[in-house]
C-alpha cells in the first residue's frame, strides 16, 4: 500500500531518476531505522534488560540520518551503475 503511493508519488514528479532516489532514500530513511530499531528491542528483551523507548530515540535518529544522508543515496548510486553495466 506504501509502496503504491509512493509509485504514485514518483509518477506524478515525471522524472523516473528522481522517483527513484526519493524511493531509495525514503526506504533506507524511513523503513531501515524503524526495522533496526525493532530489531535492537527484541535483542535487549530476549537478553533480560530493561525495554524503555526512550533510550532508543538515539538509535532510531542515528540510523534514520545515516539512511538519509549516506546509505539512500549511496545505495540510489549502485543502483544505478548495475544499470548501466547490464545495458
Amino acid at each position: 500500500m506504501f509502496l503504491d503511493q509512493l509509485n504514485d508519488l514518483t509518477q506524478k514528479i515525471g522524472d523516473r531518476k528522481v522517483g527513484n532516489l526519493i524511493k531509495s532514500i525514503l526506504y533506507w530513511g524511513l523503513i531501515f531505522p524503524v526495522g533496526f530499531v525493532i530489531i535492537r528491542i527484541l535483542i535487549d528483551y530476549m537478553f533480560g534488560r530493561e525495554v524503555t523507548l526512550i533510550s532508543y530515540i538515539p538509535v532510531y535518529l542515528g540510523s534514520l540520518i545515516a539512511g538519509l544522508v549516506f546509505v539512500g543515496p549511496l545505495m540510489y548510486l549502485v543502483s544505478r551503475l548495475r544499470k548501466r553495466k547490464r545495458n
